[in-house]
């Protein structure tokens, strides 16, 4: 299903005095992607998106590391040699945070395994078709 819900996400360009800048964003979560919007209302194309599949990360943040509470990191993964980009987002309240946490978590994961299981799982069935087409010997006499 659909997760949905506003955010305090890290700009990725610098404010005067090298500081990343924090910004109110509404996030919507559907399938393996998060869209983010300026609002809530909002019916412009998202302003960016955060791919969770084929080997993103998901995980908490200790609040000393912002000085802020209730942040996690997604990690993307990096594709045809460049690299996934760090985000990080901030909740409102403990339960959103172990929500949108645990949900991305949980996603990242999926697409983790979906790489190794995709070619696994064709392997083995080819192995099962070949299997069947011909006997397969255990080095023992009939």
């Amino acid at each position: 299903g659909t997760l949905e819900g506003y955010l305090i996400k890290q700009g990725g360009g610098k404010r005067v005095g090298g500081r990343k800048s924090w910004k109110k964003r509404w996030f919507r979560l559907h399938g393996f992607l998060i869209h983010y919007y300026p609002d809530a209302a909002s019916t412009s194309a998202p302003l960016g998106q955060i791919d969770l599949s084929g080997g993103a990360v998901a995980g908490e943040v200790p609040a000393e590391f912002f000085d802020r509470p209730l942040v996690f990191s997604i990690r993307t993964a990096t594709v045809g040699g460049v690299s996934g980009r760090k985000w990080y987002m901030q909740a409102n309240t403990e339960e959103e945070y172990k929500r949108w946490l645990s949900r991305t978590q949980a996603l990242c994961l999926r697409g983790r395994v979906t790489m190794v299981e995709r070619p696994l799982v064709q392997a083995e069935a080819q192995l099962a078709k070949d299997g069947a087409s011909e006997a397969v010997s255990d080095g023992q006499p009939p």
